[in-house]
Parts: structure tokens; sequence; C-alpha cells
């Protein structure tokens, strides 16, 4: 390829749907001459660790079956891509096949790894308590020189598994290439008794994995009750179980600890008693317990949260949500949803104190929020959410920054629920109020102060000496950044800085500009055009294989093709 212009290249990727994506221009660069010869040196690739990902045991609703069992892969995936050369899947389901083994611990991890020539073997378990996913995992030194180390990794939601499973791979990876645990291998066991094992008695829904992936005493471990307590502790923390109880026993040796636990009774059904406003389906649709998993209080307690949200936005801000549990016996249990219905409340009235310098009647209508009127049943007004108050307090702000008050404040509204309705209160502290004084230009001028003054709307309040408006200091950046990207630099950045000046009211405000890199069209690339020929889309097009980037030529292109 031979270089058409000095400086930096894109190549543009043009789908007809209207998705356009750019190369880094540091990516487009001509290597010279040095960099070539790193490039094309060759290097002894480095030996790398191999590590058996053995199956997750799953303890989580029937929902979340797929994404259980494809971790093994997605982990596979990333630690291979952190340098780690993970077993393949078939290798490694035919290992576990002929190592017929029933359970997985660390003992049945190293044989395995051993038989898959690994260095390391990885197992562990993935657990649902409501929204909270975690990961909870050992890695095993198939030599046995290192102790089994354990690593967690944790989600909110199923949308953040993946993440939680690249924490993990990172903290596997790390361990394993740096030889971590190795200290602790070489460290000595302090004379007395040792963990010759460690058990579990009385599960019946979840597995044992959920319990020994949460206990750090491990066999070869002293003896040492504080430590134990600990793992007492950690195990009720899990919130699944009614009692859990600490039986040591003396075995040839040393002690065999046994985890007695019972669980929390296994939900059958779900029922919703006293709603009339909302359907059961959409209440039990929001909640995160489902028949069939394990009692969690705490999970419920968070789903009473949910639903009594469901009630809020339609208004029945004193809705009373609690929950009942009916047990058919000992193992099994019925949960009904109670609900107590109040009159629905709107939005009585609001207030904004603290207007002096401008009307509370204009500053509300920027609001969001606004009382029952008429035609309320239409359309919707009259109903208080969280999320537009949250919106009103920065609508408030904007209000007055628009108006010259750069130094406004507004506090939290405060919301008073009366028997006849809300009643919402705004309390704004306005501040000194602020002309446009000098407007100046700092950085990578392309052309004089003068010509760059004709694309800032700031310029001109300042000659009539106007109110400092915030929002035009926002469309000045993105014209100045849009001038620029028309000269070619693609990465051009525009900021500003405000000075005050004292005793004047005055605020004088400097543009800081930087250019950034030239770019260049390297080449335009058509994608997912199935019926359009290239040549019809070609035509279209502003810019053109070689051309200078342009922003605006960019978008130009995009509306034409939207036409088309």
């Amino acid at each position: 390829m031979h270089w058409l212009k000095r400086g930096f290249w894109l190549g543009l990727v043009l789908i007809p749907a209207l998705t356009l994506s750019l190369s880094s221009p540091a990516l487009a660069q001509k290597p010279d001459k040095a960099q070539a010869k790193s490039v094309g040196a060759k290097t002894a690739p480095a030996e790398k660790i191999r590590i058996l990902v053995l199956p997750f045991a799953v303890n989580a609703g029937p929902e979340l079956g797929d994404v259980a069992g494809s971790l093994p892969e997605l982990l596979a995936d990333k630690l291979r891509e952190l340098g780690l050369a993970p077993i393949d899947a078939k290798t490694a389901a035919a290992v576990i096949k002929a190592g017929r083994v029933k359970s997985i611990g660390a003992a049945e991890a190293a044989q395995l790894a051993k038989a898959a020539k690994a260095s390391f073997a990885v197992y562990g378990t993935f657990n649902q308590a409501g929204e909270d996913l975690s990961l909870d995992a050992r890695l095993v030194d198939a030599s046995g020189k290192q102790k089994p180390q354990q690593l967690t990794g944790s989600a909110k939601g199923i949308i953040n598994v993946k993440p939680a499973v690249d924490s993990l791979a990172a903290s596997i990876a790390q361990s394993a290439l740096s030889g971590a645990g190795k200290a602790q291998s070489k460290t000595e066991i302090a004379p007395g008794e040792k963990i010759t094992a460690v058990a579990v008695e009385g599960n019946v829904v979840l597995d044992k994995d959920v319990v020994l992936l949460k206990v750090k005493s491990q066999p070869g471990d002293p003896y040492d009750p504080r430590a134990v307590n600990e793992d007492l502790k950690r195990l009720y923390d899990l919130g699944f179980f009614e009692d859990v109880q600490i039986r040591v026993d003396d075995v040839p040796g040393g002690k065999k600890l046994v985890f007695v636990i019972k669980e929390k009774p296994k939900i059958m059904a779900i029922g919703v008693v006293g709603s009339t406003a909302i359907d059961k389906d959409d209440i039990t649709s929001a909640m995160t317990t489902k028949a069939g998993s394990v009692l969690n209080l705490k999970t419920v307690s968070e789903d009473l949260a949910k639903v009594r949200e469901l009630f809020v936005k339609k208004g029945y801000y004193n809705v009373d949500v609690s929950y009942k549990l009916e047990q058919t016996d000992p193992r099994q249990a019925r949960l009904d949803i109670v609900i107590k219905e109040t009159g629905k409340l709107f939005i009585k009235s609001i207030e904004i104190k603290g207007c002096k310098q401008l009307s509370a009647s204009d500053a509300k209508g920027d609001l969001s929020l606004s009382e029952r009127g008429f035609l309320s049943w239409i359309t919707g007004s009259g109903v208080l959410t969280e999320d537009q108050l949250e919106r009103d307090v920065a609508a408030l702000e904007s209000f007055y920054a628009n108006r010259g008050f750069i130094d406004v404040r507004v506090g939290q509204p405060d919301v008073a629920f009366k028997p006849d309705g809300i009643y919402i209160t705004f309390t704004v502290e306005e501040g000194s109020r602020y002309k446009v004084g000098a407007v100046s230009f700092r950085g990578d001028l392309l052309v004089p102060p003068a010509e760059l003054a004709k694309h800032s709307k700031l310029a001109e309040l300042g000659k009539s000496k106007g109110w400092f408006d915030r929002s035009v200091v926002r469309t000045d950046l993105n014209a100045l950044t849009e001038f620029y990207s028309d000269q070619g630099f693609a990465y051009s950045q525009a900021d500003m800085d405000i000075q005050k000046i004292p005793g004047a009211d005055t605020v004088d405000v400097t543009y800081i500009l930087n250019k950034g890199p030239k770019v260049y069209v390297r080449r335009v690339l058509i994608e997912g055009n199935e019926r359009t020929r290239d040549n019809v889309i070609r035509r279209e097009l502003r810019l053109a294989d070689g051309d200078q980037f342009s922003g605006s030529k960019l978008r130009r292109s995009q509306e034409r093709l939207n036409k088309l």
C-alpha cells in the first residue's frame, strides 16, 4: 500500500443500516523502520500453563440453567486470553468420564488434572441468592505442592455474569502464573492436630459444594476453633439455613470437621393476597424468589420492596406489603405476598421556595412533575416517581444556570404525604447572577480568534453583555469541535475555563482547543448490503478513499443513505 499523504488515516466501515465504525488513528499510522523490525522479529514462544476447567455445581433457579452450563466455556475462553492453556472441552469431558468421580473435591480435581496432563485444575459452584450471583472456585495444584486456593467472583443480576467470570479468570490466571500460594505451601504447620477431612450432613436441596466452598478450613490445616467459628458465620450469612452446627470427630491422624445443617424449606408455590390494582403475574414476575427455590428471607425482603415500588408507581404510596409462610411439612412451604391497599395519592401541590430574581411559575414550567389536573386520567399527571423527582432537581439547576446563576444550589425536595394528597417543596439558593464578559480562545488555533468567534454564540452574548447561559456553552463546544472535524481533525477536543470577575458580576470564558492528529480516509468499506449494489451506495457518499476526514460530510452521507 502506498501512502498518498502524510498524517493519519482512517478505515470507514459503512453499513447500510447506518452503523458507522471508525478505526483508531493510532492504528492507521504508518509504522517506522524500527517498529517494522520489532514486528518482524522472531521470539521464542513461552510454554503456557495447562489448566483443566471442571464443571461447576449449580445452585440457582432453572432460568439460569443455560448461563450456568456455559460457565466452564466462558471461563476457559477468558483464561486463554490471559495467557493460559485450558484443556479443550472434549478432552476434559473424556478425562472426567474416565476418572469415574461421583463428586469433585480438591483430591479429585488434582487427580483429573494429572490425567489431563495439566498443572492446575479449577472447580466450584455457581450460586444464586436473590439477584446476587456468586462464583466460588478452588484452584488446585496437580502436584500437591501448593494448597488449594479459594477464589471468588460476584455479580448483581444475570446481565453481569460475564464481568464476574472475567474477574474470576483474572484471579485464577494471576495465581497460576505468579505461583501465588507457594509461600503458603512452604509454611510449616504448627505442631498439634490437623484437620483430616471436612464433611457436610443434612443437606437435601442444596449441593454440599455450596457449603464446602464457603468453608476455609481444609484438610491438612491445623485445627483452629476460631477459624472454624468464622466458617460457621459464613454459612449463616448465605441465608439458606435455619441452623448450622459443627461436630468435631476425633479420627486417626487428627480431626474431622462435620458441618451439620438444617435447610430452610423449599418454596413450592407463591401466592398473592389482597391485590386489586396489580395482576398477580406482574407481582410474581417482579420478584427474585421463585417456586422451587430455597427460602431466603433476605431475598424475600428485597422482593417486598420491589412489589411495593410497583404500587407506588400507580399512586398507592401508603400500601403495606408483607409476607406469610405456610409450611405443609418441615421441608416445604407456601409463600404468600400479602397486600393491604390504601387509596391512591396524587400530587396536590408543588412549591418552589427561594425564587427571588426569577419567577417561581416560570421555573415550575421546566419540571416534569405536575399537580393532579382535570385530564390527569389521560395525561398521567399527578403521579410521583423518584426518577422524576431527581430529574426535576437537575432541571431547576439548569433553569437557573442557563440564566446567569452559575452558583445556584437546589436542595433535596421535601415530600409530605397528607390525607388529601402529596405536597412537594423545592428549595433554591440562587446566588449571584453573572453576565458574559470576554470570550477568548487558547490552544491549537487553526484560524485567528476572530474567525473562531463566528462559531460561538456566547461571543455574541458577550458583545451585548447578555446573561451567561450554560446551554449556549455546550452548543459552542459542539460547534467548535465540528469546525475542527471538518478540517480533518476527527479527534479534536474542546473544553472551557470560566473566570469570575470580582465585583463586576461578569464571567470571562476561555475555550481551550486541542486539534489532535489530522486524519484521512484510508478506505470506505460497505458491509451488510444484500440488495443494494455497492456503486449505488457509494454514489450517495460524500467521502471517498484518500479524502481528508470531515464530520459534516460523514453526517451528510448518513442522511443520504437514510433516504435510499
